[in-house]
């Protein structure tokens, strides 16, 4: 499946990029990111929310959307 293939190919990426720093450098970073969005919270809140993807691509179909400006 092609998910699977994904996740095993970024944990290959994860584990190069974890052994380039050593431990104290990534500890650190992992306290500066920001804390992750209560996604409960945001489905309980009322009025109009939309939840979107945009790509230009996919891992799985390739290029979806050759003229692809995301902003407008």
């Amino acid at each position: 499946m092609i998910l699977d293939e994904i996740a095993a190919n970024r944990k290959i990426q994860l584990r190069r990029e974890m052994d380039g720093s050593p431990f104290w450098k990534v500890k650190k970073a992992a306290e500066r990111a920001d804390a992750p969005k209560n996604f409960k919270a945001a489905l309980q809140k009322r009025g109009l929310s939309v939840i979107a993807e945009v790509k230009k691509a996919s891992p799985s179909k390739g290029l979806i959307c050759r003229d692809f400006h995301p902003g407008e």
